[in-house]
């Protein structure tokens, strides 16, 4: 089966419902291999990889090197063998876990570090499309993504390209992006406050406890690079901020803010670091408008921070 990742096209021996099924001759490129094994009980340790802990400073998820394949285990559900040269990803379930909570793992984390060995701009955002272009909203989990990207949508003002990471690139000297895929994960608190209801809800809960919604069932991802209208870093408001504030990032400040949400394979990879940097740079050296944007995380506060972007982008 064949299914569509960002501009990639991938070839799985299992069904992958969050994506949208795609034409195997769709991609004149060389599609991404994912193999499902039969779930067994993985090694306590595997001879000859040095496992490190990486993701949220616990070893639930650790990562090593083996040749020039990746390892990354999840311990209780998964490990994942990448190896970027072969364009292949290895699933192996432990017995038991949750199908979904692997599948999660696999499009949000695994495949975005593994395609950023090819573009190096893999980000860590929210993004809607706008009739004036698409809107990048980058962080990292809980900084609030998700619940304003899904405000713009039931806003009617813009539509979703993506909900967790988008790759940036540059279509001649013009700033572009394009999303992963167009499902929504929204925290209970989130779901409830923006007036979703349990018929909204697609499928099982992934890990996290997240709720998973699709605004546009079937939709597909555009597979053609958008234009990028702006990109707004964001940041929580200290507990007695009320304000909504806007800062324009330039130069310096706004390539480490890039290269600080960028997804990376393997940290001790100089090569991508000094990619990512070039391309980080060349990116704000168009002129692509850069923000860092910090509100107060109050659910009745979103119509003003949605204005207060428009404002800024002058829409």
């Amino acid at each position: 089966m064949y299914f569509g990742i960002f501009d990639s096209i991938i070839r799985c021996n299992r069904a992958l419902p969050e994506l949208a099924q795609a034409p195997p001759d769709s991609s004149p490129s060389q599609p991404l291999n994912i193999w499902f094994r039969t779930p067994r009980l993985l090694l306590a340790a595997t001879p000859g990889i040095r496992l490190q802990a990486w993701l949220d400073g616990t070893d639930r998820v650790v990562q090593g090197q083996h040749g020039d394949a990746t390892l990354i285990r999840v311990r209780g559900l998964a490990d994942f063998l990448v190896r970027p040269v072969a364009c292949s990803v290895e699933c192996q379930l432990c017995p038991q876990a949750p199908v979904s909570s692997v599948r999660h793992f696999l499009l949000n984390q695994v495949l975005p570090r593994m395609i950023s060995v090819r573009d190096p701009l893999v980000i860590h955002a929210s993004a809607v499309a706008t009739e004036h272009g698409a809107l990048a909203l980058i962080g990292p989990a809980g900084c609030g993504k998700s619940t304003l990207a899904a405000s713009f949508v039931l806003s009617g003002a813009a539509t979703l390209i993506a909900d967790d990471s988008i790759l940036v690139r540059l279509a001649g000297s013009s700033p572009c992006l394009v999303g992963a895929y167009t499902r929504s994960r929204l925290r209970p608190d989130s779901f409830g406050a923006l007036g979703f209801d349990a018929q909204s809800i697609h499928g099982d809960r992934p890990a996290g406890g997240k709720h998973v919604l699709e605004f546009a069932p079937g939709q597909r991802v555009p597979s053609a690079p958008m234009a990028i209208r702006g990109l707004f870093l964001l940041h929580q408001a200290p507990s007695d901020q009320q304000s909504i504030e806007v800062r324009h990032l330039t130069g310096t400040a706004a390539v480490i803010a890039l290269i600080k949400n960028s997804f990376l394979l393997a940290p001790s990879d100089h090569d991508l670091l000094r990619r990512q940097f070039e391309a980080a740079t060349a990116l704000i050296r168009t002129g692509c408008p850069c923000y860092a944007l910090t509100y107060p995380k109050r659910f009745s506060d979103l119509p003003h921070v949605r204005d207060r972007i428009r404002a800024v982008l002058g829409d």
